[in-house]
C-alpha cells in the first residue's frame, strides 16, 4: 500500500524538479556562441494585472461572426464529412474548386482534406481571403462571392439562384432597426 505524499514530500519534489530544469538552463546557457549577450536570454517580466476596462470587438468583427454564422445556417450545417452535390464539404460547404483558387490566392499548397476544411478558423480566413481579392464589399456581394463563386458579384443581379440564397443567408442575419 502507498502512502500519500506529505507537504514535505511535495517540497522536495518540487525542489528537485526546479533544481533539474535550472541545471538544464545553465547548461544550455553556457553552449551558447559568445556572440550573444546573456541578457538577451533573461524573460522580461510580464505584468499579470488585467487591463483597466475591457475592449469590445469593433462592428466590422462582429459583422463578420454574424455573416459566417447565417453562411453556415444557410448552408444547414451539414455533416462536414458528407459532400454536397457539387463536392462541397464543411460547415461552409467549401468546394474543392473554391479551395484550389484559395490555394492560388493565398499561396499556399494545403489538400482539400477533412483535417482541413473543419477547422472553422482557416475556412473563415480564406473566406475573408476570398473577399477582398474578388471584390466583395457588401454583405450581399460576399455571399454572392460565397454561392456562385468568383464572378457571383456580376451574376447577382440576374440570378435566381443568388437572390434566393441571399434571402436565405439574410434570413439568419439580425433585422436592422
Amino acid at each position: 500500500m502507498t502512502q500519500p505524499l506529505t507537504t514535505f514530500g511535495l517540497a522536495v519534489l518540487m525542489l528537485l524538479l526546479i533544481a533539474t530544469t535550472l541545471a538544464i538552463t545553465c547548461l544550455s546557457i553556457q553552449s551558447l556562441p559568445p556572440t550573444l549577450p546573456l541578457s538577451s536570454f533573461v524573460p522580461t517580466p510580464v505584468s499579470m494585472t488585467p487591463p483597466r476596462e475591457l475592449v469590445a470587438p469593433d462592428d466590422d468583427y462582429v459583422q463578420k461572426r454574424l455573416l459566417f454564422y447565417a453562411i453556415a445556417q444557410a448552408e444547414g450545417w451539414r455533416d462536414v464529412d458528407t459532400p454536397g452535390p457539387k463536392g462541397e464539404r464543411g460547415k461552409y460547404q467549401v468546394t474543392p474548386i473554391w479551395w484550389e483558387d484559395c490555394n492560388r490566392i493565398t499561396g499556399e499548397d494545403l489538400p482539400f482534406t477533412a483535417f482541413y476544411y473543419t477547422q472553422e478558423e482557416l475556412v473563415e480566413s480564406r473566406m475573408l481571403y476570398y473577399w477582398f481579392y474578388y471584390g466583395g464589399k457588401t454583405d450581399e456581394e460576399k455571399m454572392a462571392l460565397h454561392v456562385a463563386g468568383p464572378t457571383g458579384i456580376t451574376k447577382m443581379k440576374t440570378s435566381k439562384e443568388i437572390q434566393d440564397y441571399i434571402k436565405r443567408v439574410k434570413s439568419y442575419l439580425p433585422k436592422e432597426k
